[in-house]
């Protein structure tokens, strides 16, 4: 059986940010870009948990990853799921928080695909009833403000519509906005909504942010790492202009996966001398497989 993509899983959203987000090099990628945010809170767990006490406004004692941008998939023909960073805490809690640096008009759909799923994958791990699951948190840090009232951070539960009651079904969603300025947050929490908003830090946690994606962007192999994920973008982009729409066809599938590994092998030559072309081409293989 042919091995899918390890960036094929989220196709629509790919589509949509090519359309809407410019070409970015590596050295240029800032934190409210998906694959800095990411990377920086993947290698500051510190660093990490900080950020999740700014948004939450309380202390949390301790997280542990569960996946870096986690593929879920609980169906054969279910549509792939890839979150940016997927977090349990002391307490079980579980938090996915997800940078939406382009324009996303389902976001509030998304965000309930995303916890639908979450809760999936808590069943399929072992959970033997629905009183077991998690209580779980979607988080999107927004450069923009998609409900229209301008505040500064969006909580949603399910209520009662007659009462007014929660449902206490644990699931919770919380979209930042940077663009808010009508809401009493900490300065924390808008230190951290300005840096996201123009990338100048201005306080203890946005310059400790700045110095891991500094850090990051001298890392090799999350530069390298970002070549095939660029490549893979391009390749959508690509197959999108002459197609009209991306609808993976076998044949444009393929002369873009070609033309990927020639321009990966070119860049591997390129940062190591010492490889042949052979070895070169074999390592781009093992990268896009």
């Amino acid at each position: 059986m042919k091995q899918k993509n390890k960036y094929s899983g989220n196709r629509k959203g790919i589509e949509r940010q090519l359309r809407e987000s410019p070409r970015k090099d590596f050295k240029d990628l800032t934190f409210s870009d998906s694959y800095m945010f990411s990377a920086v809170l993947m290698r500051n767990k510190a660093l990490c948990r900080k950020i999740l006490e700014t948004i939450l406004e309380r202390k949390v004692a301790s997280i542990r990853y569960v996946n870096a941008e986690k593929t879920i998939k609980e169906a054969p023909n279910a549509k792939g799921v890839r979150l940016d960073v997927f977090l349990e805490d002391d307490e079980k809690k579980l938090y996915n928080i997800e940078m939406q640096s382009y324009s996303e008009v389902d976001i509030a759909a998304r965000s309930r695909y995303y916890q639908a799923n979450m809760d999936l994958a808590g069943l399929r791990s072992g959970k033997k009833s629905y009183k077991e699951l998690n209580e779980s948190w979607v988080i999107f840090i927004c450069k923009k403000d998609y409900f229209g009232h301008n505040l500064c951070r969006y909580t949603y539960e399910n209520i009662c519509r007659e009462t007014g009651a929660p449902l206490n079904d644990r699931a919770m969603r919380i979209f930042l906005n940077a663009e808010g300025t009508n809401q009493s947050i900490s300065a924390e929490l808008q230190e951290l909504l300005d840096y996201v908003k123009d990338s100048k830090p201005r306080g203890s946690l946005t310059r400790r942010i700045e110095e891991q994606v500094r850090k990051n962007r001298k890392d090799v192999k999350l530069r390298m790492d970002y070549i095939p994920y660029q490549l893979e973008l391009e390749h959508y982009r690509e197959e999108g202009e002459k197609l009209g729409e991306l609808r993976g066809e076998k044949r444009g599938e393929k002369r873009g996966i070609k033309k990927s590994i020639k321009k990966l092998s070119k860049y591997y030559l390129a940062e190591n001398p010492s490889l042949t072309e052979k070895e070169a081409r074999k390592l781009a293989k093992q990268i896009l497989a």
